[in-house]
């Protein structure tokens, strides 16, 4: 994966299109994606849905992914949206 490169995030329950951004802020195990986007660029759609029953809070959005760099240039140009990798 490339600074500014297009790539494609798959989870179990969807997948969506980003901007890589390449950093040494967080652990080089740790894919991040701000949770304030909306629509189809949502992470919330990429993520477990569990509140907690009392609090009725979300629960921590944490989840197994796979990055797979965009065939398509179109493709990746739907979502401006950036995930934070570190390698």
């Amino acid at each position: 994966m490339e600074h500014e490169e297009s790539v494609r995030l798959i989870t179990r329950r969807g997948e969506a299109n980003y901007k890589v951004k390449i950093t040494e802020a967080i652990r080089n195990d740790t894919v991040f994606v701000p949770y304030h986007f909306g629509h189809e660029q949502s992470i919330n759609l990429l993520t477990i849905a569990a509140l907690d029953p009392m609090s009725r809070m979300p629960e921590f959005k944490v989840c197994a992914v796979q990055l797979k760099k965009s065939g398509n240039e179109e493709e990746g140009a739907i979502n401006e949206k950036e995930a934070v990798l570190r390698t």
